[in-house]
């Protein structure tokens, strides 16, 4: 499992604002490459607002095993600040679009028949993220079913 380390910190400086400071990073040490492939991409030329930073920073330190809802209008950017955020504290993220027939299976996993005609589970996105330590995003969170 992946967790957050204060040996590993990521200055402020690397969210491009100016003062002093640093946030938790994320050990990766005994991740295995489909894990770390899922870090997100860097984008130098992101430019993170200082109040969506402040709260989110504040969230990933003090409350990060608590859901986070991030709401605004469509394309206002709060997928690419998510990812932006977890690329900078190196922090795999496992996304979702949420839809109208979306079914828990489809968010938990379920069983296959192997070859030898044993059952086996495949995780879904949700139990991957939390069997690994990993950021779960759900975009479109008001298209999922009521009862999900």
């Amino acid at each position: 499992m992946l967790n957050m380390v204060y040996d590993k910190e990521v200055a402020i400086t690397e969210f491009g604002l100016r003062k002093p400071g640093s946030v938790l990073g994320f050990s990766n040490g005994n991740a295995d490459q489909s894990v770390l492939v899922l870090i997100p991409e860097r984008n130098p030329h992101y430019v993170f607002q200082p109040q969506q930073l402040g709260i989110m920073t504040i969230w990933w330190e003090a409350a990060p095993d608590e859901p986070l809802f991030i709401s605004g209008p469509h394309g206002s950017g709060k997928t690419s600040f998510v990812n932006q955020f977890c690329a900078r504290v190196g922090a795999p993220v496992v996304s979702l679009t949420a839809r109208s027939r979306l079914d828990r299976t489809d968010l938990i996993g379920h069983y296959i028949i192997d070859k030898d005609k044993s059952m086996r589970f495949v995780d879904g996105p949700l139990t991957r993220a939390w069997r690994y330590g990993m950021v779960f995003l759900i975009n479109e969170m008001s298209a999922a079913p009521a009862d999900l």
